[in-house]
């Protein structure tokens, strides 16, 4: 029987991760994370379809009843990258009986894909994101702040220009780091998001107020 909120959990990633990884990579993902494989083939066959049925045979490997050797593994890959492609090589080891895993493994040293040492790939990106979504919020209402005291004190009211061109600043980092880390990324839109909060809150509930009472007049 088919574990449904597993799979819809499986499908809910490949959707998320499918714009910066390709089928081969997520699949790898998943099997390092220790997910089960056949529910990861079912949630890759709803989200992208069947597998290209018209791929090149890759030869065979070595006898799947010796013990199976990442190393052993790697040099297959490595002799045949240039002929086959990285599925049709994975598919042909996986035939001859290879672990997923093994495989998995070998391919992750060919083909430069990272291997993730945890079970929950989300968390350490979760934590990012609050992380850097708290850290610019404090930063925010610090220098805020700050340039508030000083045009009230020491400069012209003219300094608090500098908080809209902050902002735009912050605005372009976040888009500059969606091609580094889209959980550093994510977390500089929350960490503006709940900086402005307040700022419009108050915007608006002045605007009432001014609203009423020239209303009365």
């Amino acid at each position: 029987m088919t574990n449904q909120p597993q799979l819809d959990a499986l499908i809910g990633y490949i959707q998320q991760h499918r714009q910066s990884a390709d089928r081969a990579a997520i699949r790898q993902r998943l099997l390092q994370d220790g997910a089960d494989p056949q529910l990861v083939e079912q949630a890759l066959a709803q989200v992208y379809g069947a597998e290209p049925a018209a791929q090149p045979i890759a030869p065979d490997s070595q006898a799947a009843d010796q013990p199976d050797s990442v190393e052993r593994i790697t040099a297959y890959l490595e002799q045949h990258r240039q002929t086959y492609t990285q599925e049709a090589l994975r598919q042909k080891l996986l035939a001859d009986g290879h672990e997923p895993q093994a495989v998995d493994l070998a391919a992750a040293q060919v083909y430069g894909f990272a291997v993730r040492p945890s079970g929950k790939p989300e968390v350490s990106d979760r934590r990012t994101v609050v992380l850097t979504a708290l850290g610019l919020f404090v930063l925010n209402y610090v220098v805020w702040m700050a340039l508030g005291l000083i045009s009230f004190n020491v400069a012209p009211i003219e300094i608090l220009w500098l908080i809209p061109t902050l902002v735009v600043l912050e605005i372009a980092a976040a888009v500059a780091a969606r091609t580094r880390s889209r959980a550093v990324a994510r977390g500089l839109a929350w960490g503006i998001a709940i900086s402005m909060l307040p700022v419009v809150a108050l915007a608006l509930f002045f605007g009432i107020c001014l609203a009423i009472i020239y209303s009365s007049y």
